[in-house]
């Protein structure tokens, strides 16, 4: 009589196993976006663009083609000198002073892959050399949203960057109410 109680074991584990192994740990939509993961390692400060203004992007159809519309808030910073906060990603392997790099809301993960999409990396051009680092850092300069065909990926660029210093761990980070 132990084969048809082995059986329904058998049974049970293979019916409940997948849902099991799943666990409630889970997200029940994905991981979540760049975005979102961003304002966990850089909460909100003031006087700095979030980087939820950046991500507002949609991807429409247009004559035929997928273009980006950028949210109006976006749009208004075009020209304009503004502050980010991010990573920095070298696009140089050389030792030394950056003056050109990627600023991404999310850390790098690979040296190979941009740990982002384009609405959550921005090239930086600075007037200085800057000395790459791990930590999070803040830049300022002259914001340009790149419209029509975005080469090379770029939705942003921030040119004549300047101020350019580690985010500070223990500095206060003032909120935004969204």
């Amino acid at each position: 009589m132990l084969r048809p109680a082995l059986l329904s074991l058998l049974l049970a584990v293979v019916a409940i196993g997948p849902a099991a192994a799943q666990g409630p740990a889970l997200p029940l939509r994905g991981p979540p976006s760049a975005i979102e993961f961003s304002a966990r390692l850089l909460p909100e400060r003031d006087g700095v663009v979030p980087w939820r203004t950046l991500g507002a992007v949609e991807y429409v159809r247009k004559d035929g083609r997928i273009v980006t519309e950028f949210a109006p808030a976006t749009l208004a910073l075009d020209g304009r000198e503004v502050k980010l906060q991010g990573f920095m990603i070298p696009l140089v392997a050389a030792p030394g002073r950056q003056t050109r790099f990627l600023l991404s809301a999310v850390p790098p993960h690979c040296q190979f892959c941009l740990p982002a999409g384009p609405e959550a990396v921005v090239e930086v051009t600075a007037t200085e050399g800057v000395t790459f680092t791990l930590e999070p850092v803040t830049v300022t300069g002259r914001f340009e949203v790149v419209k029509g065909h975005q080469e090379n990926g770029i939705f942003y660029r921030l040119s004549r960057a300047t101020g350019i210093a580690t985010v500070r761990t223990g500095e206060p980070r003032q909120s935004t109410p969204r």
